[in-house]
């Protein structure tokens, strides 16, 4: 996704086209917004899994390599005409493709996790309980009915890829805007994908992220249950992290945050 090379493929690209296509993962999604976006032409995107929120959002990182640059705030938006989904199509994917979808939704509690633990050791106002229940009992219901979707055998479903498709959708409207959340899980996940630098499932990411804010601020049992519930992948050893590159990643963090603090 670095935009040198996406400038360089679109520029290759026939001027003559009417429509651009994405069909794919996140990573070819978020390159057919960048081509939609540069050629002024309208978009429609396949996804053959559901692993990611680039699926529905037409926002998208810049990226110089496998870093990102700037914020949310400072990212580009194209506005996607629709979304095609052919079930069967996403099904063939193997599971954790799609589970991975999950962990894009529930690695977003560490932020709450965060806050309670600021608010414990002083450092934030008091946790506002009301403000964070509706929140978390979003997640204990997603984590209790998801399981219902599966199949006899334990397999996915259709009716498992419409309902990761709904939480994906349906976590951006959920998600609490608050100073006291930050959105630690993704940045740590930014921090794991900078650290490794090469290709990762990025709902696996936000899962192992979420996991190390909230083992670090006590709330580890919680999110462990939740992902395995769900069935998504978190263990480094499971989605392609070794135990150097896992360290490494840790020792990177105060470097990440240093230079761009926690957003």
């Amino acid at each position: 996704l670095d935009w040198g090379h996406l400038e360089e493929i679109t520029s290759n690209l026939p001027n003559k086209a009417e429509l651009v296509v994405g069909i794919g993962g996140g990573t070819a999604l978020d390159a057919a917004k960048y081509v939609a976006l540069r050629k002024n032409l309208p978009l429609r995107l396949v996804p053959t899994a559901v692993s990611t929120g680039a699926i529905i959002h037409g926002i998208f990182a810049k990226w110089d390599g496998r870093s990102t640059v700037g914020s949310a705030s400072d990212w580009p938006y194209c506005d996607i005409e629709h979304v095609l989904v052919d079930y069967s199509l996403v099904l063939e994917a193997p599971w954790y493709l799609n589970t991975a979808g999950l962990g894009d939704v529930l690695c977003m509690y560490s932020g709450i996790a965060e806050w309670e633990y600021n608010a414990r050791n002083g450092s934030a106002p008091a946790l506002d309980e009301q403000a964070v229940r509706p929140t978390i009992e979003y997640y204990k219901s997603l984590t209790k009915d998801f399981p219902r979707t599966l199949g006899r055998d334990g397999t996915l479903t259709a009716e498992s890829i419409r309902f990761i498709m709904a939480s994906v959708h349906e976590r951006d409207d959920r998600q609490l805007q608050n100073p006291n959340i930050p959105e630690a899980g993704h940045s740590m996940t930014q921090v794991i994908e900078e650290s490794s630098q090469r290709g990762l499932i990025h709902g696996e990411m936000a899962a192992l992220g979420a996991v190390f804010v909230c083992w670090a601020t006590g709330h580890g049992d919680r999110m462990l249950q939740w992902l395995k519930r769900t069935h998504v992948r978190y263990r480094p050893t499971e989605i392609g992290l070794s135990k150097r590159e896992t360290r490494d990643a840790l020792a990177h963090a105060p470097v990440f945050f240093a230079q761009r603090g926690p957003s």
